[in-house]
């Protein structure tokens, strides 16, 4: 059990991690992002939002609640848990909400 919650702990920082990486502060009127502010991954975002559109981003890139059904999901099957089975599946189901909580109440307490 507590293997789980490390995993579950760790996976959240991670996402929270790269939301990080790739925020930028912008102009509020013109949604243009200001000189000097970029993170190391901004530019990833930034793609994604052009590419895809601010909602379809949401869960790549702009959202820590939503980057939790991507970053959760390949943490889940390549670093935690890999295999397939039935069990697997069912835990893989309840890890994706419980990892965008632990996510989103980090996000909100930083």
């Amino acid at each position: 059990m507590i293997n789980l919650a490390a995993h579950l702990l760790f996976n959240a920082l991670v996402i929270r991690g790269l939301w990080r990486a790739m925020s930028y502060s912008e102009d509020e009127e013109t949604g243009v992002p200001l000189t000097g502010t970029k993170m190391l991954l901004t530019n990833v975002r930034l793609w994604f939002q052009r590419n895809l559109g601010y909602f379809w981003s949401k869960p790549f890139v702009s959202c820590v609640a939503c980057m939790a059904s991507v970053h959760g999901t390949w943490y889940y099957w390549l670093v935690y848990l890999p295999g397939l089975s039935l069990a697997s599946v069912g835990l893989w189901l309840l890890w994706i909400p419980a990892v965008s909580t632990v996510a989103e109440y980090i996000h909100e307490r930083i």
